[in-house]
């Protein structure tokens, strides 16, 4: 048996490696990348699309159909011509440490979200999280009041004159016109950051006479991650109108349609359902009309 010294050994190891080039999915199939790409751009998910791939090539007995981590592969190894604003995501910053905000009783008649019930658990319908995406002039001028219920993550955007308690109010009276009667059974707490713009917690609260209301919580300061759902669709309303935007040049009309793609993206969290369809099923439930609940849909995007 011959003996290989050190250096040959090295040397057989390097050939070894070199002959073993690892071959992209891509090489043998050069549509896929035309179609990974036209979906990312899209803005369409890893996951989103890995499904998307496998119902086109259903009735195909092909083997080249590539699962979200592929796709995340050829993202990383730079195989695919992407731009960073397709992603939700970015690179996250670290952040200060903030001290814990120990204020329980809001003196505007809210309440702290450490007394809120146990929602955690998104089993209970009807509990919102609300906030606001600026434009130009740091929200000074038109933005966007935006609501997402927590269990379906069905997100209600509204175009408000600027970022002020008076717009907020105003705009939680125009939906409570929307829905009516039910009103109270589908808004059952709004929960907010500690924003000047939501500081009326009475007039957000839309009580009645007979003690019906909206229950209104504070976010401790700094604690965005309380609010998650909302922060969430923030950024994805951000891949239709990026930081900088100019709101007073944006219709109605845009801003809906892109509220629409959203709320009609499939979600993983779902089984690839859409916030719509668990919204919808939710409303049902309180709803006997389907007529009337298809009327409200389309009348809080208008």
């Amino acid at each position: 048996m011959k003996v290989l010294s050190i250096g040959q050994k090295i040397k057989r190891r390097a050939i070894k490696k070199a002959l073993k080039v690892k071959i992209s999915i891509l090489d043998g199939h050069p549509e896929l990348k035309e179609i990974i790409e036209h979906k990312l751009s899209k803005k369409h998910s890893p996951e989103v699309i890995a499904l998307e791939i496998s119902k086109l090539y259903q009735d195909e007995a092909v083997s080249y159909k590539p699962c979200f981590k592929t796709i995340y592969n050829l993202i990383n190894s730079h195989k695919l011509n992407v731009n960073e604003k397709w992603f939700i995501y970015k690179r996250k910053k670290r952040n200060k440490a903030h001290k814990e905000e120990k204020t329980i009783e809001k003196p505007n008649g809210g309440l702290s979200i450490d007394l809120r019930p146990n929602i955690s658990d998104r089993i209970e319908f009807g509990h919102w999280e609300i906030d606001c995406v600026v434009g130009k002039r740091n929200g000074k001028s038109t933005c966007l009041m935006t609501l997402v219920e927590r269990k379906t993550r069905y997100g209600i955007t509204m175009l408000i004159p600027k970022k002020s308690k008076k717009c907020i109010v105003n705009a939680l009276k125009a939906i409570k016109r929307q829905f009516g009667k039910y009103f109270y059974d589908i808004f059952k707490s709004i929960t907010a950051d500690n924003g000047s713009e939501f500081k009326d917690a009475l007039g957000m609260s839309l009580k009645l006479k007979n003690g019906k209301s909206v229950m209104i919580y504070y976010a401790h300061a700094y604690h965005s991650w309380e609010r998650g759902s909302n922060e969430n669709y923030n950024r994805m309303i951000r891949r239709y109108f990026p930081k900088g935007t100019d709101f007073t040049k944006v219709t109605n009309n845009q801003i809906q349609k892109a509220i629409n793609l959203i709320n009609s993206y499939p979600r993983k969290q779902f089984g690839f359902k859409t916030a719509k369809n668990k919204f919808i099923k939710e409303l049902s439930s309180i709803i006997d009309d389907n007529n009337i609940i298809h009327k409200m849909i389309k009348g809080i995007n208008q």
